[in-house]
């Protein structure tokens, strides 16, 4: 017996939960037991997938989309403006624009602090410096012999991070996080609109073959950037990476919710 396009919509909702619970699962075992090489090929391997599903699957199909409005008086034109490659090449330019700020902001404020922090160990090396002269000059010990205290304030700073450094890259993360999250959760309620909003067998089939294809590993990334970011971490961080990961979960299938019910 045929599978229905209902069936098909509901075994669509299993599947795509199931690959993205198996992403972060991977994500997460990759951080805590895998070799560095292995995490970064993870990282290439599914920036690849998204750039194909992008460039190579959406971009065509957006394309055609043009054309057969333009071949059936959708859009009156005699020679349409490449509308898809030109949005698609001014959201990368935008994009590429935002990480670029955020880059130079971020890179600016850390210099910032750590000079401030380099500032303040100065004053505080020059204020110690009597005690430390004192403190390096020869001590005759109980047996009478000659014994030298190093200084080790000077080695002692070296080895502290700025307390400062710290909490500007730990204000960094959420909005990391945030952007990644906003931007994979749009992805996914949209291509789960486009299966839910239609009937044909055919199409569904097409259309979860290729999200299917890609679904884990779009979870991969995003949970791989929560792990990044910090917020696999026990305590309040990891609430985060629940609340993210289950958000992307739950747009896909309100997704497919709201394309079943018009």
């Amino acid at each position: 017996m045929a599978i229905t396009a209902s069936a098909w919509k509901g075994i669509s909702m299993a599947v795509f939960t199931l690959l993205s619970i198996i992403g972060f699962g991977t994500a997460i075992y990759l951080k805590e037991r895998a070799k560095k090489v292995y995490v970064s090929a993870g990282d290439m391997f599914s920036a690849g997938i998204l750039l194909a599903a992008g460039l190579v699957h959406l971009l065509s199909d957006s394309t055609g989309d043009f054309e057969e409005m333009a071949a059936t008086g959708a859009l009156n034109c005699d020679e349409c403006f490449p509308w898809s490659f030109t949005i698609a090449g001014f959201t990368i330019v935008f994009l590429v624009c935002i990480e670029l700020g955020v880059s130079d902001f971020t890179t600016r404020k850390i210099e910032s602090k750590s000079h401030k922090h380099t500032e303040e160990e100065q004053t505080e090396i020059g204020a110690a410096k009597d005690q430390d002269e004192v403190l390096s000059k020869p001590v005759e010990d109980k047996d009478g012999n000659l014994k030298v205290i190093e200084n080790e304030h000077e080695h002692r700073h070296d080895s502290v991070l700025s307390p400062e450094i710290m909490a500007v890259q730990a204000d960094l993360n959420p909005l990391t996080a945030t952007v990644i999250t906003v931007a994979l959760g749009m992805h996914s309620i949209i291509e789960a609109i486009g299966i839910g909003a239609t009937n044909d067998v055919s199409v569904i089939q097409a259309s979860f073959v290729a999200i299917a294809v890609h679904k884990g590993f779009t979870a991969y990334a995003l949970a791989n950037s929560l792990v990044n970011c910090g917020y696999w971490k026990k305590g309040p961080q990891r609430l985060y990476f629940y609340l993210s990961t289950g958000l992307f979960i739950g747009l896909t299938l309100i997704g497919l919710g709201i394309g079943w019910g018009i």
